[in-house]
C-alpha cells in the first residue's frame, strides 16, 4: 500500500449488510428524503447537529500539491525506466510532456500524470532511480 490510496467500507461487511437489508425502509430514510435516519437518530447525542445535518462532501486528495512536491522523483522516475520493457509500451517522451504541461499550469493533466507516475514509479521497483519518494516532499504536500 505504499502508493495508492486504500478504501475501507465497513458497512459492505457481510454481517453489517444483512443486519442493514433488514432494517425496515421507514428506518433507513425519513419521509422527506433524508437518509441514514437509523444512524443519524443513533449518533444524534454524540455527533454535533452541523455534521449530522451538513449535505454528503467529496473527498479529494491533493494531487497537484503531490506532484508538485514530487517533481524530481517524476524526472527520476522517468528516467530510470528508458531502458525497461514499459518505455516500448508507454511513450515516455509524452509522460515527459505531460509533466512540462502540468509544471507550466496545465493542472487538469494532474490525474493524469500522477497515475503514470504510480505506474511508472512500480515498475521501476524499490532501489532504482526515482523509487524512493522523500517523505519531507510529500509532508509538505498535505
Amino acid at each position: 500500500m505504499r502508493h495508492s490510496l486504500e478504501g475501507r467500507f465497513p458497512f459492505l461487511q457481510d454481517d453489517i449488510l444483512r443486519l442493514a437489508q433488514s432494517i425496515p425502509d421507514s428506518y433507513r430514510m425519513s419521509s422527506e428524503g433524508i437518509g441514514k435516519l437509523i444512524l443519524r437518530k443513533a449518533f444524534n447525542h454524540r455527533l454535533p447537529r452541523l455534521l449530522l445535518e451538513r449535505p454528503k462532501m467529496g473527498f479529494t486528495t491533493p494531487t497537484a500539491d503531490m506532484l508538485t512536491a514530487m517533481r524530481d522523483d517524476i524526472r527520476d522516475t522517468i528516467e530510470a525506466v528508458r531502458t525497461d520493457e514499459i518505455a516500448g509500451i508507454i511513450d515516455l517522451g509524452e509522460v515527459s510532456a505531460l509533466a512540462d504541461r502540468f509544471e507550466d499550469g496545465a493542472q487538469a493533466e494532474a490525474l493524469r500524470l500522477w497515475t503514470l507516475f504510480i505506474l511508472l514509479r512500480w515498475f521501476a521497483g524499490p532501489g532504482r532511480a526515482g523509487a524512493s519518494v522523500s517523505s519531507a516532499a510529500l509532508a509538505g504536500a498535505v
